[in-house]
């Protein structure tokens, strides 16, 4: 799966560009937009693939006990899939109705500037971080409005 995705970041990049570019951010920065996303998102796109295992988000989220990162491992293929269905429904929920207004929003908004604007050159960091101030905010209201409408277990055909 992970070799799947990888091989269609292009494409993956292109539905989140359209996306953010044409539906989140003003039309004024839509240009702005497509080329930075054009620029770095493809990349962003295979590093994050590359890195995202069930252990690192366990471990990376500090919500797992000592011993799940060894159970992690031990699922099957056949578990993860019929686990899948119930835990995604279980995150839209948590998603839907504790992310808008708490805490953890603006937290969200400031980890997503710093990892994207980390990796842009320094003379356009400013830019980057303007830009993702007006982003940010309307990315994370809008997960919390497709996990409302259970678009993310709609992908995984749940």
């Amino acid at each position: 799966m992970q070799e799947d995705m990888i091989g269609n970041r292009k494409k993956l990049s292109d539905d989140v560009r359209d996306f953010a570019c044409y539906k989140i951010v003003t039309a004024n920065m839509t240009a702005s937009c497509i080329d930075f996303l054009d620029l770095y998102l493809p990349t962003v796109i295979q590093m994050t693939i590359e890195q995202v295992t069930p252990e690192g988000v366990c471990e990376a989220n500090k919500c797992c006990p000592k011993d799940s990162v060894s159970a992690l491992r031990d699922f099957s293929y056949q578990d993860i899939e019929t686990q899948k269905c119930s835990s995604m429904n279980q995150l839209e929920s948590y998603v839907s109705s504790h992310l808008i207004g708490s805490p953890i929003e603006k937290y969200w908004e400031n980890s997503m500037t710093d990892s994207i604007c980390s990796h842009s050159i320094s003379y356009f960091k400013a830019t980057c971080q303007q830009i993702m101030s007006s982003v940010a905010p309307r990315f994370v209201h809008l997960t919390a409005d497709l996990a409302r409408q259970n678009k993310f277990s709609q992908a995984l055909n749940c």
